[in-house]
């Protein structure tokens, strides 16, 4: 088992057995370490460290401060959830790290608005071809 790569966990060494289960110390790709058992490593019940969204983290990505990220551009860190953004339109706009790291609404809105008023304008053209 050990050196067995287990989704984002590498099998580092045996651990400590506790109720008569052989526990095994593991390194997830984020940098922590968890301790599974045979049972769950090996029929894919623990595959992470189970902290990496919790912190931030998505698939080993963080994000820093003058980061492009889809439309905008990360200035500074607004709590710890949150990033001001400067969109590519020119407008500030808060948006959560989770949804920047998912690339989620990453735009100040100017994007929906654009797809709305040509969704609009293409329905305006129907009914003006309809009445004629």
């Amino acid at each position: 088992m050990k050196n067995k790569k287990i989704g984002k966990l590498t099998v580092i060494k045996k651990a400590k057995s506790q109720n008569g289960k052989i526990m095994w110390l593991c390194q997830c790709e984020c940098g922590y370490q968890k301790v599974a058992s045979t049972f769950e490593l090996e029929f894919g019940k623990v595959v992470s460290c189970g902290r990496c969204h919790k912190n931030g983290k998505i698939e080993n990505r963080t994000i820093n401060q003058g980061q492009k990220i889809g439309s905008v551009l990360t200035q500074k860190k607004y709590s710890s959830t949150e990033w001001i953004c400067l969109c590519d339109c020119g407008k500030r706009t808060i948006l959560k790290t989770r949804k920047l790291l998912k690339k989620e609404n990453s735009n100040c809105g100017c994007m929906d608005i654009s797809r709305i008023s040509r969704r609009q304008g293409i329905n305006e053209f129907k009914i003006k071809r309809f009445e004629e």
